[in-house]
């Protein structure tokens, strides 16, 4: 037997045999090794910083940007059991998502609705989030950098 706890801001899922997962509010639970399994999800606000895209406007203007999405665990639940790794997708959608919206654009059009693509990828991503059920609510959205110029990929050998 043994004891596991739960802080203000995480909730648990709790794994008994094949049954259907059971969430767990703060507090403190016991389970039983090898019979059940708890996991512990934060349910505190977190910030997904999306890498550096290197992307191209219509009118052949190479650009570099990349943003941060605010978002909250709702459902520990389905953040556990509907998604195998929430931050590697998480993360491709939301860039996938940025990507086709500045492929749309000339460069003056971009810099002219940055607020514009910032409210589309937080709309976007919670609409998603939503529809598949990831437990997950989407707080804000800003880019953190918007550049124009060549890209330069340095690759390193391992």
């Amino acid at each position: 037997l043994k004891f596991v706890g739960m802080e203000a801001l995480g909730e648990g899922v709790r794994f008994i045999g094949g049954a259907q997962p059971k969430g767990l509010k703060p507090g403190i639970y016991f389970f039983l090794p090898f019979f059940m399994e708890i996991e512990i999800v934060s349910c505190a606000a977190d910030i997904a910083n999306i890498w550096v895209q290197r992307l191209t406007t219509t009118d052949g203007k190479k650009v570099a940007l990349s943003f941060n999405i605010a978002f909250h665990v709702v459902d520990a639940v389905a953040h556990w059991t509907k998604v195998e790794d929430f931050g590697q997708n998480f993360h491709r959608m939301a860039a996938r998502h940025c990507a086709a919206k500045v492929r749309k654009w000339s460069y003056p059009e971009l810099m002219e609705s940055q607020a514009a693509l910032e409210v589309s990828i937080k709309e976007t991503m919670q609409t998603r989030m939503a529809k598949l059920g990831w437990g997950v609510e989407i707080d804000d959205c800003g880019l953190t950098d918007l550049v124009e110029g060549r890209p330069l990929i340095l690759i390193q050998k391992e």
